[in-house]
Formats: C-alpha cells, sequence, structure tokens
C-alpha cells in the first residue's frame, strides 16, 4: 500500500496550509472568534483575567487583543475550506489526486507533476479569497519569498501558477509527519537525537537569514521530519524579505502568528527581524525537550503576558538528564529582550553543532570501553575455565600414576644366597 493509500500522507487533515497567514490569519481570528486587534497605548490597563493573577500592562503601541480567543493549547481556529474539492482535475502540469488539508487562504492537495513523475504538494488559494488583488499579491510574495531558498531544511518551493483563475504553489512533498506528531508519537527525545533536529531547524534558519527572509511562524507544526529523519522547515507563510520595506503587505495593527510561540516584540506589533524566529524557535525547542511549552494560558490574553513578563520554568528543572549547556542555550533564545537573545541563527548553529560533537565523542567513548570490557571479561573467564581444566587433569594424572605403582607385599625381597658358588 502506497503512502497516499495508507492515509499517512505528512500533512494530517487539518493540516493548516501556511498561506493564510498572510495577511488574513488575524481576520479569520476576528470574524471567527468574534474579537478584534486594537491599537493600545502603552500605559493601557489589561482587564483582569478569571483564572490569571496577572494584571500587568501588554506593553507596546499595538498589542495583540487576543482576550477572547479559543481557551486551546494551540490557539488556533480551524478553517473549513469553502473551495470545491479539485481532486482528480489537472492544473497545468498537476494531476490532483486529492485534498490533503484546508487553511485559511488555500486548499493543500496531493498532485503527481507528470513530466517529472513526482508527488508534490500543491496549494490552490481558495476561491471565497481569489477576488481580492491584495490576497493574490500576498500569495504570490509568499512564493517568491520561499523559493529563494534552496536547502535541504526548507520546504522547496517548485512553481508559482494560475490555471484558469486558479492561482496555486506547487512546493515538495514530505513524507513523515510535522514535530508536533513526532513528539506525541516518540515522545521526548533524548540528548543525541534533540541535537540533531535542533541543529536542522538552526540549520534552516540561517538560510532564511542569509536569504533575507523573516519566517514570523515558527512552531512545531511548520516542522515536518522525514522518515529518514531530515528535518524541514515549512510554511513560510509569513515570510516578508526583510530588505524590501517599500513592501507593505501587513495592515498596520495586525500581529501575524502564533500566540503559543510568539515572540513579546511580535505581540507589541513592533518591527521584527530574524530575532522573532529565533525566539519561536526557543520556545518550539523547549517544548521538544520538555514535552509541553514554557508558557500556558486558557486565553490569548493570559498567554501574551506570560510572553512579555514571565519567566519559564528552568529547563533543567524538567529534565535533569539534558547537559546544562543545552539547557542555557534554550534559555538564552528565549531571552524577553531581542538583544539579549543569540543574535543569528548562525551563532546557535555553531553552539549545536559544537555540543552535537561533544555528545558524539562520549557516545564512541562509552562504546569504546563497553567493547574493552566485556572480551576482557570474558578472556579471563575462559583462561579459569582452562586453568581448572588442566588442574584437574594433572591431579587425575598423579592418582592414576600413584595406583599403578603402589607396592605388592607377596614379593619376596629377601637376599640372594650364593650358597652353590665355588671358592677356589
Amino acid at each position: 500500500m502506497s503512502t497516499w493509500e495508507s492515509g499517512n500522507t505528512g500533512y494530517p487533515e487539518n493540516y493548516d496550509s501556511g498561506v493564510e497567514d498572510i495577511g488574513t490569519a488575524a481576520k479569520r481570528i476576528v470574524a471567527q472568534a468574534d474579537t478584534q486587534f486594537v491599537p493600545r497605548s502603552p500605559l493601557a490597563e489589561t482587564p483582569k483575567a478569571a483564572d490569571s493573577d496577572s494584571t500587568r500592562p501588554l506593553d507596546g503601541a499595538r498589542a495583540f487583543d487576543v482576550a477572547t480567543l479559543p481557551e486551546t493549547e494551540e490557539m488556533e481556529i480551524p478553517c473549513q475550506s469553502t473551495l470545491r474539492d479539485l481532486s482528480s482535475r489537472k492544473l497545468d502540469d498537476f494531476e490532483l489526486i486529492r485534498r490533503l488539508g484546508s487553511g485559511g487562504m488555500a486548499d493543500v492537495y496531493l498532485a503527481d507533476q507528470t513530466p517529472l513523475q513526482r508527488n508534490i504538494a500543491l496549494k490552490v488559494m481558495r476561491s471565497d479569497r481569489i477576488a481580492d488583488p491584495v490576497i493574490i499579491q500576498r500569495f504570490k510574495h509568499e512564493a517568491t519569498s520561499a523559493a529563494a531558498l534552496n536547502h535541504n531544511n526548507v520546504v522547496q518551493i517548485y512553481q508559482v501558477g494560475e490555471c484558469n483563475g486558479i492561482h496555486y504553489i506547487a512546493q515538495e512533498y514530505v513524507d513523515g509527519s510535522n514535530l508536533r506528531q513526532y513528539l506525541n508519537r516518540e515522545g521526548t527525545p533524548n540528548t543525541f537525537d534533540a541535537l540533531r533536529i535542533l541543529r536542522q531547524i538552526a540549520s534552516a534558519l540561517k538560510a532564511a537569514s542569509d536569504a533575507g527572509i523573516i519566517h514570523r511562524d515558527i512552531k512545531p507544526e511548520n516542522i515536518m521530519v522525514t522518515r529518514k529523519g531530515v528535518v524541514k522547515v515549512a510554511d513560510f507563510g509569513l515570510a516578508r524579505a526583510a530588505e524590501n520595506d517599500d513592501v507593505q503587505l501587513t495592515q498596520d495593527g495586525f500581529t501575524m502568528g502564533t500566540p503559543l510561540y510568539m515572540s513579546p516584540e511580535q505581540i507589541n506589533g513592533q518591527k521584527l527581524d530574524k530575532r522573532a524566529d529565533i525566539y519561536s524557535f526557543g520556545i518550539t525547542a523547549y517544548q521538544l525537550l520538555a514535552g509541553q511549552p514554557p508558557f500556558h494560558g486558557r486565553t490569548g490574553r493570559i498567554l501574551a503576558s506570560q510572553h512579555l513578563n514571565d519567566e519559564p520554568e528552568p529547563l533543567s528543572n524538567r529534565r535533569q538528564d539534558l547537559p546544562i549547556e543545552l539547557c542555557n542555550i534554550i534559555h538564552r533564545m528565549i531571552e524577553k529582550q531581542p538583544e539579549d537573545r543569540y543574535q543569528s541563527a548562525a551563532e546557535i548553529l555553531a553552539e549545536l553543532r559544537h555540543l552535537e560533537h561533544l555528545a558524539s565523542q562520549s557516545e564512541t567513548q562509552y562504546r569504546a570501553s563497553t567493547n574493552q570490557v566485556e572480551p576482557f571479561q570474558l578472556a579471563r573467564f575462559i583462561m579459569v575455565c582452562l586453568l581448572m581444566v588442566v588442574l584437574g587433569g594433572i591431579f587425575g594424572a598423579l592418582c592414576r600414576q600413584e595406583t599403578n605403582v603402589a607396592p605388592d607385599s607377596s614379593v619376596d625381597s629377601e637376599v640372594p644366597h650364593f650358597n652353590n658358588i665355588e671358592v677356589e
């Protein structure tokens, strides 16, 4: 049975396409959660939450008003597609096999790229968004930004197109699961496996940073792990070319991203740089190692307040088996102030590689010492056994010899007589 027939596509049925985050995530939340994003004064008081003692204001000129978001851990609202099912249809070179999931702006299909005979994931813009030229611009901008990244740890964009009024993005299909699914299935990884995963994420963020791209929505759902253990960062749906200040795709006062992993400056509506991705990466890494994120809140307001004001529980308290150096890396990544964090993914990558090298050496030394001790013990046991056999043989031989040479009491031992000898 193929991967597709088995239903294990690497994209769950409620897969968020990622494209919807470009300019519509906040609108979707506003429409479905009956709330709004409003400007706030730095001195604006935050209403008390029923299950929190925190009454501190959310600092910043543009605070993220999420007081009425659903009381769920992910703080996301599922969005059902209004686009008709295009399964079995063909868009340019792509034969659509079946729909994998839906997001706020696009549906995702498993498709076969006929000329190249390969499976791809095809993002098809939803029909209820197609009339808005600004949304189409955002859709194309996402693809252009992500297509600039050609890296083994980034989900590759193959093609951007339009067929009979349907806009789409063809991208790499990942045969595996996202990091949240991996964590639910495998549990928290050991130090060596965790370093391998985190190193690959850092490598992807370094490639994005080198290309001037900010992801803006790093979270476990946007990190894929293939069956062979390759980690790929997906859905640069909020990506914006950092150097191109002329492209204003985000409406003023709207905050993008997922509240559970959102940096303080992103909550405050401030201008973002690569250090915002480092913060979200740190929260994701904390969850990978501890099994749950450092901050929890039944409402978005409580969660946002925790990101702004609360200190996370030391990771070493939750995982005493982890090297303290790794815990320190994670905590530095989630510092409140951007200037207190690592200033680039390259710095994180260098430290993770160093720790991975040390962990690999320790593992090698341990195996070598184990391999030396066990043969020595076996040889000693064999030598003792052989010695016992030899000693037993000698003792047995001595006993038999003593039995064979024992004197006979019936033998005449008198001196012979010489009576018949004549003397001349």
